[in-house]
């Protein structure tokens, strides 16, 4: 919950600080496939495990007119690979790949479109984590004994349901061609010792008819 706390308030800027871009011309669509790629960090509790890059594309519609024009729904693919750059025996890294469907929002009607999208879903988390030690036996005497060094290799294969949250802003360009910066944040059911989560932040381009 307190990475949540951190990014409300950079999302709620974001939404402020959305100009409306021509009013008056209004962007509507049934249809839409996108792709993105970005930046991402990847979370187990309170502790960050790594950071890396990020892929992601998925398929969404609007079906509705009327009140309900804003309203819409998409499934989505993502895949982060992180690393935290240590050396060992002290290093962690994997890919966390999530499949999601979403519900947005969108705030807008214009060719300038924020949105914000709740979604739902698994991941599966592919990571390996490196951990070492190491201690002295002390001699009866007070000396230091035998060196002793550990070096513990971790690797599991963990599957979660998952939530996210996320804002963004779909601005079109052209006819049928938009694009689509977005911030994410998504966070797994606790299961076995581990409640994973990722910040993701990335840019897409879409198609639109």
């Amino acid at each position: 919950m307190r990475r949540i706390g951190e990014i409300l308030p950079a999302l709620a800027l974001g939404v402020l600080l959305v100009p409306a871009l021509h009013a008056q011309d209004e962007w509507k669509y049934r249809a839409e496939a996108f792709g993105s790629v970005g930046t991402g960090r990847f979370y187990n509790g309170g502790n960050r495990w790594g950071s890396g890059m990020q892929l992601g594309g998925g398929v969404g519609v609007r079906p509705f007119d009327g009140a309900l024009g804003r309203l819409g729904f998409e499934a989505r693919v993502h895949n982060l690979n992180f690393n935290n750059n240590a050396s060992p025996p002290y290093s962690s890294g994997g890919r966390a790949t999530s499949i999601t469907g979403g519900v947005l929002w969108h705030l807008s009607d214009s060719v300038a479109q924020p949105y914000i999208v709740a979604d739902f879903g698994a991941m599966r988390t592919n990571f390996t984590r490196r951990e070492g030690g190491e201690w002295y036996d002390v001699n009866p005497d007070g000396s230091l004994g035998q060196h002793h060094l550990e070096n513990r290799l971790e690797q599991e294969k963990v599957n979660q349901f998952l939530w996210g949250l996320g804002l963004g802003l779909k601005l079109r360009l052209v006819q049928h061609l938009y694009v689509r910066p977005e911030l994410r944040f998504d966070t797994t059911t606790t299961g076995r010792g581990w409640n994973f989560a990722t910040v993701r932040l990335a840019m897409g381009c879409g198609y639109y008819w």
